[in-house]
């Protein structure tokens, strides 16, 4: 009894856990649709972005408030964008 009782706890814990993961990747995609982070964790708002700017191995994203200057190559910051 002891063992059905705890298989069907362990069950649907299982099942509120895999909800908890897909309401937590919903977040997740509302969360980065809204700006990208960069490789040295800086934060760009996707509102305030102006344009990108490749230099050989290098970016520079111009927004509306600042720049910022990361290693890297056009298409993985493309491939972030929504």
């Amino acid at each position: 009894i002891k063992k059905r009782k705890l298989a069907k706890e362990k069950e649907s814990l299982q099942i509120e856990h895999t909800q908890t993961i897909r309401e937590l990747e919903k977040v997740k995609q509302l969360i980065i649709e809204d700006h990208i982070v960069l490789k040295n964790k800086a934060k760009v708002y996707l509102n305030e972005l102006l344009y990108i700017k490749a230099e050989d191995h290098y970016l520079q994203l111009i927004t509306s408030k600042k720049k910022e200057f990361v290693r890297g190559k056009i298409s993985e910051i493309i491939n972030e964008l929504p």
